[in-house]
């Protein structure tokens, strides 16, 4: 909480700051992570039940990274890590259309 707080309070500075945006999009994205491997550990009883509602609050989470990457590519077109998560997310972001 204390770290998500200073990332925004930061940005709301300096929207433009690198750190803050990569920071940001990261946390988002593990979160989804963490949040996806959740239903990945359903069995499909329990899927079946709740595992709906886990599965798309995930891709909301997803969704919320990706603008904070996006900045970062915007500033560090060059930058072969945020390239890569970027081609992650939307590979996950298009699953989660499906």
């Amino acid at each position: 909480e204390k770290a998500l707080s200073y990332y925004k309070r930061t940005l709301e500075i300096d929207p433009n700051n690198y750190d803050a945006n990569f920071n940001l999009a990261v946390l988002y994205f593990n979160e989804a992570v963490e949040t996806k491997r959740a239903v990945d550990a359903m069995d499909m009883k329990t899927f079946q039940a709740e595992g709906k509602a886990i599965e798309t609050k995930a891709c909301e989470q997803f969704n919320t990274s990706k603008p904070y990457f996006d900045k970062c590519k915007s500033l560090k077109s060059d930058d072969e890590a945020v390239s890569e998560n970027l081609k992650n997310l939307e590979r996950i972001l298009e699953q989660c259309k499906k």
